[in-house]
């Protein structure tokens, strides 16, 4: 993750910055979760369920599993994935940032909003080169 924020920030116009979605996490909290969404739109319906397993016995790898529905012109198809994802806590994302030389000049949700800093959940960190001393 360090290589890639360098990398980025190396590519940034002057002034610029980067928006990261994140998800921290804090391995003590989490539980396993789903999340499902459905949608119509020109005959064409979808159903996607998806379910997240923390990281367990100090792992930092969540397990996330998807199935999709999709139901068009009177067919219907399944679509399974399954995936890793690596979780970080709001320390270890700020290690992060700090190391590749980048602050985060702001948190925001998926609208933009702003957002006080949390240690759980899903926001958006909007990064900027870090002043050089």
């Amino acid at each position: 993750m360090v290589r890639h924020l360098v990398r980025v920030r190396e590519l940034l116009a002057p002034d610029a910055v980067y928006a990261v979605g994140i998800s921290l996490s804090k391995p003590e909290w989490e539980m396993p979760s789903e999340d499902v969404w459905e949608a119509s739109r020109d005959g064409v319906h979808v159903k996607q369920v998806v379910q997240y397993v923390p990281p367990v016995d100090g792992s930092r790898v969540e397990k996330v599993f998807s199935v999709m529905h999709v139901n068009a012109d009177g067919r219907s198809r399944t679509i399974e994935s399954a995936y890793d994802l690596r979780t970080y806590t709001l320390g270890q994302w700020h290690a992060i940032t700090k190391r590749a030389g980048m602050e985060i000049v702001a948190t925001v949700n998926e609208e933009g909003e702003d957002l006080d800093v949390r240690e759980l959940g899903y926001q958006v960190s909007v990064l900027a080169e870090a002043p050089r001393h």
